[in-house]
């Protein structure tokens, strides 16, 4: 095992027990409010998940790029799938609606909010549907290889 599959495993540990932890608490620690069943520890959740993401988004970027330039062939694959990209979320964002909700909270939010959560959801929904069908797919070519 090379020096960085070594620490890449022990950070991945070490983030696995972390959010394991994190769960525990959060599924044992109890209620904060009976009435809305809210959890003690949900801030701290939700803060966790937050840095996952930013965490994951950051590699992301910082790892695709880094392949951009040391491999000249994947600047088209990166072109490729970054039209997908802007296609799916302008497919999305004309399938979403700024409706207004019927909401149990005195928060209203705005067409605009709510336009871009509706794109956010049909995007989710659209690669859904393209990974399950990705799957299908692979599995019947695999099978007449």
């Amino acid at each position: 095992m090379s020096g960085i599959q070594k620490i890449s495993s022990i950070i991945l540990w070490v983030i696995a027990g972390l959010s394991a932890l994190i769960a525990l608490l959060y599924f044992l620690g109890g209620t904060a409010n009976e009435v809305t069943g809210e959890k003690n520890f949900t801030s701290v959740i939700l803060t966790w998940s937050l840095i996952l993401f930013i965490i994951t988004g950051i590699a992301t970027i910082v790892f695709s790029i880094y392949n951009i330039f040391t491999n000249p062939k994947a600047v088209k694959n990166f072109v490729i799938i970054l039209i997908v990209a802007i296609v799916l979320i302008g497919i999305s964002y004309l399938m979403a609606s700024s409706e207004m909700l019927e909401l149990a909270t005195d928060e209203i939010p705005t067409s605009r909010t709510l336009k871009w959560v509706g794109t956010g959801l049909n995007a989710t929904y659209l690669l859904a549907i393209v990974a399950f069908f990705g799957i299908i797919f692979s599995e019947i070519a695999r099978a007449f290889k």
